[in-house]
């Protein structure tokens, strides 16, 4: 968020709800909208943030069909860490080159990824 930002992007950051949360190092990061206020064709890529909040986040309908969309749409996902759960969920990786962490190695290769 903070490299993107740094280099002229405008980042929206989504969640389940709106407030002020942070990571695993207590860095804080301001929610600026609900998962159902996005419109993916507002945005030029998603970037899915890592760590264990992927395993929370593919658990809510709005964020897979937002993955979808951006997918369908051929804009670019960037994923860290453990996020390619979500995208695993999403159902978007079968052929797709990606990488992550050694962790979830074998759940992108069982959803078909290289």
């Amino acid at each position: 968020m903070y490299r993107l930002r740094e280099e002229g992007c405008i980042v929206d950051i989504a969640a389940k709800k709106k407030g002020l949360y942070h990571g695993k190092y207590g860095v804080p990061c301001e929610v600026t909208m609900t998962f159902d206020e996005v419109n993916p064709d507002d945005y030029d890529g998603l970037l899915v943030p890592g760590g264990w909040a992927p395993d929370k986040m593919r658990r809510f309908p709005e964020v897979l069909e937002i993955v979808r969309k951006i997918n369908a749409d051929g804009k670019v996902i960037g994923e860290i860490c453990h996020a390619g759960w979500v995208l695993i969920s999403a159902g978007i990786l079968r052929g797709k080159t990606v990488t992550s962490t050694i962790g979830i190695r074998d759940d992108m290769t069982n959803a078909g990824a290289v």
